[in-house]
């Protein structure tokens, strides 16, 4: 009976270590120079004068296994951000071509277009959708390369700008070593009894 224990531990180990891929659901916050959210410090060059923005309720993820990048944007006085000089005439998500930490404003051409998920209110707009991103650009998303870029008449080439930054998180597979080594512990107990 005591053997019996230490075999399921053993073989639990075993399963979810030779699991060679898992997917997983990551998370994004947006920044710059300025600071985080949308705003016009984080163009380049910067915005003087223009909106601001932010992660709405339901954030930004990524799922590894659909390659959907979901977002959920929100700006303007209405959704408690500082109006835009006007209604939006575009957002996209473009590609900044190089590593971005924190701070980075490089500009790049565009990757994806929003304008199918864009309330475009100057006072109360938003991004609400979910964006296919092609296997190709996951690398360059996940390493930081991407940012969103909002567009108005009087700031033809961007008012508000956020770069697309993952959310450092602990890792499944650190949680789940830790778990077995309680469950090692636990077992080794019961055998010692």
């Amino acid at each position: 009976m005591k053997n019996w224990s230490l075999r399921i531990i053993v073989v639990l180990f075993l399963t979810l270590t030779s699991t060679s891929t898992w997917g997983a659901v990551v998370m994004f916050n947006l920044d710059g120079v300025a600071g985080n959210g949308l705003l016009g410090g984080n163009e380049n060059p910067a915005v003087a004068g223009g909106g601001s923005g932010g992660v709405g309720g339901g954030g930004i993820s990524y799922d590894t296994d659909t390659n959907m990048l979901s977002l959920d944007l929100d700006w303007g006085s209405g959704n408690g951000f500082t109006d835009l000089t006007g209604p939006v005439t575009g957002a996209h998500i473009h590609d900044s071509t190089g590593p971005a930490p924190s701070g980075f404003t490089l500009n790049g051409g565009v990757k994806y277009d929003l304008s199918g998920f864009l309330n475009a209110s100057a006072s109360a707009g938003g991004i609400s959708g979910n964006v296919a991103i092609n296997q190709v650009d996951e690398s360059d998303l996940l390493a930081g390369h991407f940012y969103v870029n909002v567009h108005t008449a009087t700031n033809g080439a961007g008012e508000i700008r956020g770069q697309l930054t993952v959310v450092p998180e602990p890792g499944v597979f650190a949680a789940l070593t830790g778990l077995i080594c309680i469950g090692f512990g636990w077992a080794r107990r019961k055998l010692a009894a």
